[in-house]
């Protein structure tokens, strides 16, 4: 659906990199690397992110880090707008809002960058929740999404899972 509305697989991939992960951070041939595409490509795309405002920057040394700039009036648009392409609105509205105990939810980075797979992977991190609900919530979002949903329990985030997925939801 996004590549409907927005020609450029790069601005698609960006959009998905930050605004689906609310702490996700980036640099330019980090992002190359990761997309594969031309760091040219990327550039571009990241400028045009930052003169409209949507992405600051910093500099590390000699490289600048993007992250989404919240203070930007568009921003919980755009990051609704993406979730619901992606179909992870109706997750958050079948699942993630109606368990107890649930402190953040993480989505698989290979779910993100191909999100049209029929296959979302997540991990769900919380104290004592009731299961058997859990699973029951799962298949009413699988059979509404059109998705299989593979999923594990923790109680955080492992250190090594951390660079595999992008957090989606926190608790507030």
């Amino acid at each position: 659906m996004l590549n409907i509305l927005i020609t450029s697989k790069t601005r698609i991939k960006l959009l998905l990199k930050f605004f689906l992960d609310s702490e996700s951070k980036g640099y330019l041939q980090g992002l190359a690397q990761e997309f594969g595409e031309s760091s040219n490509a990327v550039r571009v795309e990241l400028n045009r992110f930052e003169e409209a405002g949507l992405l600051e920057s910093q500099l590390d040394g000699r490289k600048k880090i993007f992250r989404v700039n919240y203070n930007h009036p568009l921003v919980p648009d755009i990051t609704n707008m993406v979730r619901k392409v992606t179909r992870l609105d109706a997750l958050i509205d079948n699942v993630v809002d109606r368990l107890q105990g649930l402190d953040e939810v993480w989505i698989s980075s290979k779910s993100i960058d191909d999100f049209k797979s029929g296959r979302i992977e997540l991990i769900f991190i919380g104290e004592e929740f009731d299961i058997p609900y859990l699973k029951s919530l799962i298949k009413k979002a699988e059979n509404h999404m059109n998705v299989l949903i593979g999923y594990k329990i923790a109680k955080e985030i492992s250190d090594s899972d951390k660079p595999l997925f992008a957090l989606i939801w926190v608790n507030k």
